[in-house]
C-alpha cells in the first residue's frame, strides 16, 4: 500500500498533541486547571447537549445499515450513551468503553431504565480488556490521544466487520483560538483532526476511506451565561468581573441564536468519517 505522504504521521500526531498539551501547562493557572476526571464535573450538561441533538446525525446514519439483532458493538469514548443507547435500541449488544465516572453513570442509568443491552466499561480504551466486536465506533476522542498510533492499531485488531471513526477536520478547540489570543495573548496551539488521522491509518497499513459528513455537533449552549461559564472552564481562568465582560464581549462575536433555541458558536464544523471493512 502506498502512504499518502513521506511523513512519519505517529511522530507528527504525537508532536502536536505534546506541544498542545505542553501550551496549556505553560500558560494556564495551575489552581484553576480541571481535575483528573474533568469531563465528569461537565457530565449533566454534556448529556442534555447531545440529548438535543436529533438522531440518526450524520454519523450514526453510516452505522445503522451495519446494525442488525444481536450484532456486537464496540463504543469507545462513548460519553453519555449518545450512540450507545440509539445502537441498543436497533438491537446491537453494546460495550461502551468510557473512562469517566460521571459519563458511565448517565450510561448506566440509561441502560438500566430501558433494559438496553449495553455493557459500561470504567476505563480508557488503552487499558480496556474487552472482546472484538463485528462494529466498532469512536467518536470525537482520537484528538488528544498522545500514542495515537497503539490506539488506532488496537482498534483495527478489535474490529471483525467496520469500523467507524467520527472526527472534526478541525481541532474540537479552534473555535477558542480568539479567547485564548484576547486573554493570553498567544495563538493557541490546536490538535490534530481527520486528515492527519487517515494519513497514519494508511501508514499503519489501514486501508480507510474518509467520508465528509454533515456536522454531528457544534458547540451550543442554553444561554450566553452558560457559555461564558464554559469558557472560563476551558481557559482555566477564576472569577474576575472586569475579564467576564471582555468574554462576554467576545462571545456577542462567536455565538448567534439558534432558531431552534438556545446559542450556537458560529465557528464552521466540517467533520468526517473514516471507516474500513475487515
Amino acid at each position: 500500500m502506498t502512504q499518502l505522504f513521506p511523513t512519519d504521521w505517529a511522530a507528527a500526531w504525537q508532536t502536536q498533541v505534546i506541544a498542545e498539551h505542553a501550551q496549556f501547562d505553560e500558560i494556564t493557572d495551575p489552581q484553576a486547571r480541571p481535575s483528573s476526571d474533568w469531563w465528569s464535573a461537565h457530565a449533566a450538561r454534556f448529556h442534555e447537549y447531545t440529548q438535543r441533538a436529533p438522531q440518526p446525525d450524520a454519523f450514526l446514519a453510516r452505522v445503522l445499515p451495519h446494525i442488525y439483532p444481536g450484532v456486537r458493538v464496540l463504543d469507545i469514548g462513548a460519553g453519555t450513551g449518545r450512540y450507545a443507547v440509539p445502537l441498543a435500541r436497533a438491537g446491537a449488544q453494546v460495550t461502551a468503553v468510557e473512562p469517566s465516572p460521571g459519563m458511565c453513570s448517565y450510561l448506566e442509568q440509561a441502560s438500566d431504565f430501558e433494559n438496553l443491552a449495553i455493557r459500561v466499561v470504567p476505563s480508557p480504551w488503552e487499558e480496556a480488556d474487552v472482546p472484538p466486536a463485528e462494529i466498532v465506533i469512536c467518536a470525537h476522542v482520537l484528538y488528544a490521544v498522545r500514542d495515537a498510533a497503539s490506539f488506532l492499531r488496537k482498534l483495527d485488531r478489535s474490529t471483525l466487520g467496520q469500523c467507524f471513526i467520527c472526527l472534526g477536520y478541525d481541532s474540537p478547540n479552534a473555535w477558542l483560538a480568539p479567547f485564548w489570543r484576547s486573554i493570553y495573548g498567544v495563538e493557541r496551539l490546536l490538535l490534530p483532526g481527520a486528515v492527519p488521522a487517515l494519513a497514519l491509518l494508511h501508514q499503519l497499513g489501514v486501508d480507510a476511506q474518509l467520508t465528509p459528513i454533515a456536522p454531528t455537533s457544534t458547540w451550543r449552549f442554553e444561554n450566553p451565561e452558560d457559555a461564558l461559564e464554559d469558557v472560563c472552564a476551558w481557559l482555566c481562568l477564576l472569577p474576575d468581573a472586569a475579564r467576564d465582560a471582555q468574554l462576554r464581549a467576545l462571545l456577542r462575536e462567536q455565538l448567534y441564536a439558534h432558531p431552534d433555541g438556545g446559542w450556537q458558536v458560529s465557528h464552521p464544523a466540517h467533520m468526517a468519517v473514516l471507516s474500513w471493512d475487515k
